[in-house]
């Protein structure tokens, strides 16, 4: 964030809904998944590590590690000298927290059901909804007042309009 940058302008690149509860963690990528862009869901495969997940792979009562990325990753893979194995690329990935809900994908495009959520839910990855405006309202203006990026976050209060228009402070 810049020093000079309006307060509340929408930045599309934010992943996080809430910054406090999120956990970063170094994935391990299993190579030969090619190109794996930021906000896709990762299911740690046992072996190699961390491959792109599908609706199948989040099923309820599997133990699995899930993670997701924070960063897009090339995971073509890098053969080693005398055939010795290939490389795993590392990616930076959240373990837990709260992420916008559109900036999250599966694998293979699949939706984002409910069962899929209760899966990412235990493994503490909640996903919250957002509502893009164009205009932020950070601008007094005599007409109308844009609401602005509205994140509906479980437990946090949303800000009410003051009930004495008159009087805001009431």
């Amino acid at each position: 964030m810049s020093m000079f940058e309006t307060i509340g302008t929408n930045n599309p690149s934010y992943l996080l809904a809430n910054p406090w509860d999120a956990e970063l963690i170094a994935i391990p990528c299993a190579p030969g998944n090619g190109v794996v862009p930021r906000g896709t869901i990762m299911v740690h495969t046992g072996e190699m590590g961390y491959v792109p997940a599908t609706a199948e792979d989040l099923t309820v009562g599997d133990p699995v590690m899930l993670a997701v990325l924070d960063e897009t990753v090339d995971t073509t893979g890098r053969e080693l000298a005398n055939d010795a194995g290939t490389v795993c690329e590392v990616a930076r990935a959240f373990r837990t927290g709260r992420l916008i809900r559109n900036k999250v994908m599966l694998a293979d495009e699949g939706e984002l059901t409910f069962a899929v959520e209760a899966v990412l839910n235990m493994h503490g990855i909640y996903l919250c909804p957002i509502v893009e405006d164009d205009d932020v309202g950070n601008v007094q203006s005599s007409e109308s007042e844009s609401p602005g990026v509205v994140i509906d976050v479980p437990g946090i209060l949303q800000p009410t309009v003051p009930s004495n228009p008159e009087n805001p402070g009431i």
